[in-house]
């Protein structure tokens, strides 16, 4: 049963760093009890605290589903054979089984560093035809213009990796050029760890900076 949330352990910051350092499994496997208690635990409770406060801060917003993600790396094509994580990762969305190609909102506490991202990773290939229609009509192109104008002033500049060409018909002169190569569009945020990640505090300090990005998710859920 998922407890309330009162807080990362203090701990937690250290044995993310330690984790780094002994990525290997009898090293993990030692410290089973540390992992449940400043990893797993927590953020289940955190993630059931962040979908609650964004749906109180976010009027007219639909259920949220946090997925957290396993600890184990998927070694399975990869060059790098570590087989854990050392961060914690949560994905916050309304439609969790489309994963990254649905809007989101994803936390990723590591021993230093907090992320925080709001967006699309990767559009699916109906979602690249109705972003480039999107970016072609004046009205819904303005509008995205302007959020990422405001999102800017908060130095929250559009990510994703992109197209090297543009598509047809597009002009490489105009305003919306280097958006119609994006094969995703998100911001990102990345902050030294907050005293807040330790008080029951943590899921409103998240929710409130995503606030900012709202805009941007809303824009991109309407496709």
């Amino acid at each position: 049963m998922i407890g309330p949330f009162h807080g990362f352990p203090r701990e937690t910051p250290r044995f993310l760093e330690e984790l780094a350092r002994n990525n290997n499994r009898p090293w993990f496997e030692e410290n089973k009890d540390r992992y449940t208690r400043c990893m797993k635990e927590p953020a289940a409770e955190f993630a059931r605290a962040l979908e609650i406060k964004i749906r109180k801060i976010f009027p007219g917003q639909g259920p949220l589903k946090a997925k957290i993600f396993r600890v184990h790396r998927d070694i399975r094509f990869s060059r790098d054979k570590t087989p854990y994580k050392a961060h914690i990762g949560i994905r916050f969305s309304e439609e969790s089984a489309k994963g990254c190609a649905d809007p989101f909102f994803y936390v990723q506490i590591a021993a230093k560093e907090l992320w925080l991202v709001t967006g699309i990773k990767e559009f699916e290939r109906e979602e690249v035809v109705r972003f480039r229609a999107a970016l072609a009509d004046p009205v819904r192109s303005a509008s995205l213009t302007r959020t990422l104008a405001r999102l800017s002033s908060f130095r929250l500049e559009p990510q994703g990796e992109k197209y090297k060409r543009l598509p047809p018909g597009v002009d490489a002169g105009a305003p919306i050029a280097e958006l119609a190569k994006h094969k995703g569009l998100y911001v990102e945020e990345s902050l030294p760890l907050p005293e807040a990640l330790y008080e029951p505090g943590f899921p409103e300090y998240c929710a409130l900076r995503f606030k900012r990005a709202k805009p941007l998710y809303d824009w991109l859920k309407a496709l």
